[in-house]
C-alpha cells in the first residue's frame, strides 16, 4: 500500500548520520521513487525526473521500466545535482 512505501523510507531517513535517501519499487507499471533528505533540496531531482514534492520530500514514477535502469537514471540524475 501507499502508506507501506512511506514508512520504509521513514524509518530510513532517521538514521542519525543519513542526511539523503531514496527508495525504489518496482511495480506493475513501472518504478515509484521516493526521496527525502534532512537539509538538501531534492525536489529538484524528483522533478528533473518527472516528479516533483518538497524540498525534504518528493516523489517520481518511471513507466515501463526495470529495476536496474532506474537506479542508473536516478543515480545519473543525482549526480547532476549533488556531485
Amino acid at each position: 500500500t501507499r502508506a507501506d512505501f512511506r514508512l520504509g523510507i521513514i524509518a530510513i531517513q532517521d538514521l542519525a548520520d543519513v542526511d539523503f535517501v531514496f527508495t525504489l519499487t518496482e511495480i506493475k507499471a513501472g518504478i515509484k521513487g521516493s526521496f527525502r533528505s534532512k537539509e538538501k533540496d531534492i525536489s529538484v531531482i524528483a522533478k528533473e525526473l518527472g516528479g516533483g514534492g518538497h524540498k525534504k520530500a518528493a516523489a517520481f514514477f518511471l513507466e515501463k521500466m526495470n529495476l536496474k535502469d532506474a537506479e542508473k537514471k536516478v543515480l545519473k540524475t543525482i549526480d547532476k545535482f549533488y556531485p
